[in-house]
Protein backbone atom coordinates (compact mmCIF):
# COMPACT_ATOMS: atom_id res chain seq x y z
CA UNK A 1 0.00 0.00 0.00
CA UNK A 2 1.09 3.55 -0.66
CA UNK A 3 1.42 6.23 -3.32
CA UNK A 4 3.94 5.86 -6.12
CA UNK A 5 5.09 8.22 -8.91
CA UNK A 6 7.10 6.26 -11.46
CA UNK A 7 8.70 7.98 -14.45
CA UNK A 8 7.88 6.40 -17.80
CA UNK A 9 9.86 7.43 -20.86
CA UNK A 10 9.13 6.38 -24.42
CA UNK A 11 11.70 7.02 -27.14
CA UNK A 12 11.62 6.60 -30.91
CA UNK A 13 13.12 8.25 -34.04
CA UNK A 14 10.96 11.30 -33.51
CA UNK A 15 12.19 11.97 -29.99
CA UNK A 16 11.11 11.01 -26.51
CA UNK A 17 8.25 11.68 -24.17
CA UNK A 18 8.10 11.35 -20.40
CA UNK A 19 5.08 10.69 -18.19
CA UNK A 20 5.02 10.71 -14.38
CA UNK A 21 1.66 9.31 -13.20
CA UNK A 22 0.61 9.06 -9.55
CA UNK A 23 -0.51 5.55 -8.57
CA UNK A 24 -2.20 4.87 -5.24
CA UNK A 25 -2.33 1.28 -3.98
CA UNK A 26 -4.79 0.61 -1.17
CA UNK A 27 -4.83 -2.26 1.29
CA UNK A 28 -6.99 -5.20 0.33
CA UNK A 29 -10.65 -4.66 1.00
CA UNK A 30 -12.95 -7.42 2.03
CA UNK A 31 -16.42 -8.66 1.23
CA UNK A 32 -18.94 -10.34 3.47
CA UNK A 33 -21.23 -13.15 2.36
CA UNK A 34 -23.48 -15.80 3.84
CA UNK A 35 -27.09 -16.48 4.76
CA UNK A 36 -28.02 -16.49 8.44
CA UNK A 37 -29.88 -19.59 9.62
CA UNK A 38 -33.34 -19.35 11.13
CA UNK A 39 -33.49 -19.22 14.92
CA UNK A 40 -35.97 -19.89 17.68
CA UNK A 41 -36.92 -17.90 20.77
CA UNK A 42 -35.10 -19.30 23.80
CA UNK A 43 -32.55 -21.33 21.78
CA UNK A 44 -28.86 -20.48 21.33
CA UNK A 45 -28.17 -18.74 18.00
CA UNK A 46 -24.91 -18.35 16.07
CA UNK A 47 -23.97 -17.02 12.63
CA UNK A 48 -20.61 -15.79 11.33
CA UNK A 49 -20.52 -14.34 7.81
CA UNK A 50 -17.71 -15.36 5.48
CA UNK A 51 -15.07 -12.65 5.12
CA UNK A 52 -13.08 -12.62 1.88
CA UNK A 53 -10.20 -10.18 1.83
CA UNK A 54 -8.36 -8.17 4.42
CA UNK A 55 -8.59 -8.53 8.17
CA UNK A 56 -11.58 -6.87 9.84
CA UNK A 57 -10.77 -4.06 12.26
CA UNK A 58 -14.38 -3.31 13.26
CA UNK A 59 -17.75 -4.90 12.70
CA UNK A 60 -21.24 -3.58 13.48
CA UNK A 61 -24.83 -4.64 12.83
CA UNK A 62 -28.14 -2.84 12.76
CA UNK A 63 -31.58 -4.42 13.16
CA UNK A 64 -30.52 -7.43 15.26
CA UNK A 65 -33.28 -9.30 17.13
CA UNK A 66 -33.43 -8.70 20.88
CA UNK A 67 -31.03 -11.05 22.67
CA UNK A 68 -28.46 -11.19 19.84
CA UNK A 69 -25.22 -9.21 19.58
CA UNK A 70 -22.27 -8.98 17.18
CA UNK A 71 -18.59 -9.50 17.96
CA UNK A 72 -16.79 -6.35 16.72
CA UNK A 73 -13.69 -8.25 15.51
CA UNK A 74 -15.13 -11.45 13.99
CA UNK A 75 -18.64 -10.33 12.94
CA UNK A 76 -20.07 -13.40 14.73
CA UNK A 77 -23.71 -12.89 15.71
CA UNK A 78 -24.55 -14.90 18.83
CA UNK A 79 -26.97 -15.00 21.74
CA UNK A 80 -30.43 -16.23 22.65
CA UNK A 81 -33.26 -14.45 20.81
CA UNK A 82 -36.23 -13.35 22.92
CA UNK A 83 -38.79 -12.13 20.36
CA UNK A 84 -40.08 -13.89 17.22
CA UNK A 85 -40.15 -12.08 13.89
CA UNK A 86 -38.31 -11.39 10.64
CA UNK A 87 -35.54 -8.84 11.11
CA UNK A 88 -33.83 -6.80 8.37
CA UNK A 89 -30.17 -6.83 9.43
CA UNK A 90 -27.22 -4.96 7.93
CA UNK A 91 -23.73 -6.12 8.90
CA UNK A 92 -20.89 -3.68 8.19
CA UNK A 93 -17.22 -4.69 8.35
CA UNK A 94 -14.38 -2.16 8.15
CA UNK A 95 -10.61 -2.30 7.63
CA UNK A 96 -7.92 0.08 6.36
CA UNK A 97 -9.06 -0.52 2.77
CA UNK A 98 -12.66 0.52 3.38
CA UNK A 99 -15.88 -1.10 4.45
CA UNK A 100 -18.32 -3.64 3.09
CA UNK A 101 -21.90 -4.41 4.03
CA UNK A 102 -24.06 -7.51 4.01
CA UNK A 103 -27.76 -6.70 3.94
CA UNK A 104 -29.68 -9.80 5.03
CA UNK A 105 -32.52 -10.99 7.24
CA UNK A 106 -32.79 -13.17 10.31
CA UNK A 107 -35.99 -15.11 10.99
CA UNK A 108 -36.76 -16.02 14.61
CA UNK A 109 -39.71 -18.35 15.23
CA UNK A 110 -41.73 -18.61 18.42
CA UNK A 111 -40.69 -21.16 21.00
CA UNK A 112 -42.21 -24.53 20.15
CA UNK A 113 -44.95 -25.70 22.45
CA UNK A 114 -44.46 -29.19 23.82
CA UNK A 115 -47.72 -30.99 24.53
CA UNK A 116 -47.28 -33.40 27.42
CA UNK A 117 -48.42 -36.96 26.84
CA UNK A 118 -50.70 -38.13 29.65
CA UNK A 119 -49.56 -41.20 31.53
CA UNK A 120 -51.59 -43.59 33.64
CA UNK A 121 -49.21 -44.14 36.51
CA UNK A 122 -49.05 -47.39 38.48
CA UNK A 123 -52.64 -47.30 39.75
CA UNK A 124 -53.99 -46.48 36.28
CA UNK A 125 -52.09 -49.38 34.72
CA UNK A 126 -53.42 -51.77 37.35
CA UNK A 127 -56.99 -50.61 36.67
CA UNK A 128 -56.50 -50.91 32.89
CA UNK A 129 -55.09 -54.43 33.26
CA UNK A 130 -58.07 -55.41 35.43
CA UNK A 131 -60.59 -53.97 32.96
CA UNK A 132 -58.93 -55.72 30.05
CA UNK A 133 -58.91 -59.00 31.94
CA UNK A 134 -62.61 -58.74 32.75
CA UNK A 135 -64.12 -57.03 29.73
CA UNK A 136 -61.51 -57.54 27.06
CA UNK A 137 -61.70 -61.30 27.35
CA UNK A 138 -65.52 -61.30 27.17
CA UNK A 139 -65.56 -59.10 24.11
CA UNK A 140 -63.11 -61.38 22.38
CA UNK A 141 -65.08 -64.53 23.36
CA UNK A 142 -68.35 -63.03 22.16
CA UNK A 143 -66.79 -62.11 18.79
CA UNK A 144 -65.48 -65.64 18.33
CA UNK A 145 -68.86 -67.10 19.09
CA UNK A 146 -70.63 -64.79 16.68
Amino acid sequence: PGTYTPTITATNAGGSSTLTPTITVKKATHSLSGTPPAGQVGSTYSFTPTNAGGAITNCTATGLPAGLSIDPTTCAITGTPTTPGTYAVTITATNAGGSSTLPTSIVISAQSQVTPVPTLGEDGLMLLASLLAVFGGRAMRSRRGA
